[in-house]
């Protein structure tokens, strides 16, 4: 019988014995959540996309990938993430989030934040229905900059004095006046 792993150093025969005992357990298949992240690795690595530019040269060919990869998302009933779209690009998604910040102006970057903001609006909508609120609430906050706090605006406005209205120069001198002595001058 070998010693358990907390007394080491286990000896050859004793390695051999645990290492054979390991090999003849049956292997368990995949959960569905990592068949699935399998599955995606396996499709990634297959089918490699060229890459895209992201000049405002290439817009038409960037609204069209994206739209395509939209109906695929849809047929496939999975949600669409800036993550597989930019696979679909052929970027990651921090590169296109880059070329955003370098050219805020451009019409790619302006796509593409119209596009983060639709799926944001995805997430929202699954988070007020019954799917999986908490999840949606997740993603939003890590990829779509969502904050878990208030914000709070103050606009600054003309507070009231609690002395009254405030006084000009011009009143000033006139009721220091009313109090000196007649015939008084500065």
């Amino acid at each position: 019988m070998p010693k358990p792993p907390n007394e080491y150093p286990l000896t050859e025969a004793e390695m051999v014995t645990i290492e054979s005992e390991r090999a003849s357990k049956p292997v368990t298949a995949l959960t569905p959540a990592a068949a699935n992240a399998a599955k995606l690795i396996r499709g990634v690595l297959s089918e490699i996309p060229s890459k895209i530019s992201l000049s405002d040269n290439e817009f038409s060919i960037i609204v069209k990938k994206t739209l395509d990869y939209l109906k695929t998302c849809d047929d496939q009933r999975s949600r669409p993430t800036m993550i597989g779209l930019a696979r679909v690009l052929g970027h990651t998604r921090d590169s296109l989030y880059k070329h955003v910040e370098r050219n805020p102006h451009g019409e790619v970057s302006r796509w593409l934040l119209m596009v983060k903001d639709a799926f944001a609006e995805i997430l929202e909508e699954e988070g007020m229905s019954k799917q999986n609120p908490a999840m949606s609430m997740f993603l939003l906050k890590c990829q779509h900059d969502y904050l878990d706090k208030p914000e709070i605006t103050l606009k600054l406005q003309q507070l009231e004095s609690p002395f009254g209205e405030p006084e000009t120069v011009a009143q000033i001198e006139a009721r220091i006046k009313e109090y000196l002595p007649e015939g008084y001058e500065d």
